[in-house]
């Protein structure tokens, strides 16, 4: 059974397996002829090598922790049947029982990093980095006198069994 399919993940710091080497790969050629000013991410050890692989060779990188994965506390590498997702992404409910990092605390610091990039970097295109076991993301924002005027995503999740050489031929 695959770990990435079947236990939760928050902020365990780790190095990337084939899934997450094959999602890295994956965005590297979404990402290939596009042009960003900055690249933040997670300073999780899995996001720095998904960003070195995507677009290191090519921007400057920033680790922030505000783009730290969710704590998810005592449920971390458990089962993810044991995690009751509508209860602890309830935004009303805002629980934070057994270690889980309220709901409300995640878009604080959501909120936060894009209020300090309108600030801080007020013309620039900024690509935000995150990297999970069973999926990768990527989030452009399109910063222009300090307003957040577009934003594009790419989201991958790679299926249980895709090659490299599948991948490096997508």
């Amino acid at each position: 059974c695959d770990y990435a399919r079947t236990k939760i993940q928050g902020r365990e710091n780790h190095l990337l397996n084939d899934t997450g080497r094959r999602q890295e790969l994956k965005l590297k050629l979404k990402l290939k002829d596009k042009k960003y000013d900055l690249c933040f991410l997670s300073p999780l050890t899995r996001c720095m090598e998904t960003a070195l692989v995507s677009v290191g060779d090519r921007v400057r990188m920033i680790s922030d922790d505000r783009l730290l994965e969710r704590e998810v506390g005592e449920f971390e590498g458990r089962p993810d049947v044991e995690y009751n997702a509508y209860k602890y992404w309830d935004y009303d409910l805002n629980k934070s029982d057994f270690g889980v990092e309220p709901i409300q605390d995640v878009f604080k610091r959501c909120s936060d990093f894009l209020e300090y990039i309108k600030k801080e970097y007020p013309d620039k295109d900024i690509i935000a980095i995150a990297q999970g076991e069973e999926d990768a993301v990527a989030q452009v924002f399109f910063v222009r006198d300090g307003k957040v005027v577009g934003r594009d995503h790419f989201y991958l999740k790679v299926a249980r069994g895709d090659e490299r050489a599948l991948v490096l031929s997508s």
